[in-house]
């Protein structure tokens, strides 16, 4: 039985991070993008999000009921396919038409899926032993905009990259104790060729692929000098 009641803990808990992060926490991050992409305020893209969370209030009171009479299970479940539906038509969008169907359908999904329907679905199911799990439930689903957020930004800098022929490299970067990494592909592969060619020069063979004279000679440079670091401590450790 406890088993049972972990394994359905993890299942919605996860669907909840999923749920909330496509939803909710969407439009931080995409909302400005969208509303550009459609020529339109993102006043008008933020005002028809907030009708979808009015919508899903709404719909509250009728998915309590059904919850009570049936429970959540299936509720559950089909919430999921409308939030993905709100979703593709969201995609698919090419003006305010379209925007408000979208927020329209992800409204009823909200209002379907997201904390209260789930918690009352747990509640027909445990009574008043339903509160470690929902407790179990808040604490996976925190972590919504945790994944949402930076997935959501990676996943429009990719989108504005493969549409702008001039991009050549997407860097990941963070703010204070984060990080910062990217690389261009043509950069990395010719550092690694002037490695190949300098190693053939020291084996007496010729270079196996010749490069630029100017990044050929920075890069021998760097080596040179990272050289002379290493050769100063092992003289400092003797």
């Amino acid at each position: 039985m406890r088993t049972d009641r972990v394994t359905i803990v993890a299942a919605l808990g996860t669907t909840q991070t999923v749920a909330w992060a496509s939803s909710y926490y969407m439009p931080a991050i995409l909302g400005a993008p969208i509303a550009g992409a459609l020529h339109l305020p993102t006043s008008v893209f933020f005002g028809l999000f907030s009708g979808a969370l009015l919508l899903s209030a709404v719909v509250g009171p009728s998915v309590g009921r059904l919850i009570d009479r049936h429970g959540g299970r299936h509720l559950l479940a089909t919430s999921n396919l409308v939030i993905a539906a709100g979703l593709l038509i969201l995609a698919a969008a090419h003006s305010i038409a379209g925007l408000v169907i979208a927020w329209t359908v992800l409204g009823v999904g909200i209002g379907m899926g997201l904390y209260d329907p789930a918690f009352a679905t747990l509640t027909w199911l445990y009574g008043r032993d339903a509160r470690r799990s929902i407790t179990g439930i808040t604490l996976i689903a925190g972590f919504a905009s945790t994944v949402g957020w930076p997935l959501s930004a990676l996943l429009e800098a990719l989108a504005r990259a493969a549409t702008d022929p001039q991009a050549r490299v997407v860097v990941i970067a963070g703010t204070g104790p984060a990080f910062c990494a990217g690389h261009d592909l043509r950069e990395l592969r010719a550092k690694l060729l002037l490695q190949i060619a300098h190693r053939g020069e020291i084996r007496g063979t010729a270079p196996v692929d010749p490069l630029h004279e100017l990044t050929r000679t920075k890069w021998l440079r760097a080596e040179t000098r990272r050289n002379e670091r290493l050769e100063l401590r092992a003289g400092k450790a003797q």
